[in-house]
């Protein structure tokens, strides 16, 4: 879990906002990523802001119902997604949702991940599921996470992106 003070974690989210999207895996206000700083408090992306330009100030901290305790702008639409993840596994210390082209590519083709078709995958990540189309930032988007997250660090969100879940950024 983290230890990292507040500002340091608002630091290590701008850092990997600005790299995601150097890396092509998100584009301007695509992607968002939330941390948990303790019981019922969690540090998370804003809505609308470009994360090529992110400052450590940008993200909002944020109640376990997504309401804004601290910041100035509303979290991510996807908040209710982040929240169903740490609420089902008391593990997740960090949630991070990209946009990477080759995941997207691979569920418009139907190319499942949970197979272990790559041995880079298997070994990363084990086998990564596809979960079905749900509309973004919707709590049926957030539920239908739920029964794959068990045992599983990353997942495949069709015609949408991937989510991974760890103990750190």
């Amino acid at each position: 879990m983290q230890r990292r003070s507040e500002g340091e974690l608002r630091q290590e989210v701008t850092n990997v906002c600005k790299l995601m999207h150097g890396r092509g895996l998100i584009s301007a206000y695509d992607g968002n990523i939330s941390v948990r700083l303790g019981p019922g408090r969690f540090l998370m992306t804003p809505s609308g802001v470009n994360k090529a330009f992110m400052q450590a100030s940008d993200p909002v901290v944020m109640d376990a119902r997504g309401r804004t305790l601290r910041g100035g702008a509303r979290p991510s639409s996807e908040y209710r997604m982040h929240l169903a993840i740490y609420e089902a596994r008391e593990d997740v210390g960090c949630v991070i949702h990209a946009h990477p082209p080759h995941c997207i590519a691979c569920t418009l083709t139907g190319i499942p991940l949970d197979s272990l078709v790559l041995p880079e995958t298997a070994f990363l990540l084990g086998a990564v599921a596809t979960i079905p189309y749900e509309t973004p930032g919707t709590d049926a988007f957030a539920a239908a996470l739920l029964p794959h997250l068990p045992n599983r660090s990353a997942l495949v969100l069709e015609r949408h992106g991937s989510v991974t879940l760890g103990d750190d950024l």
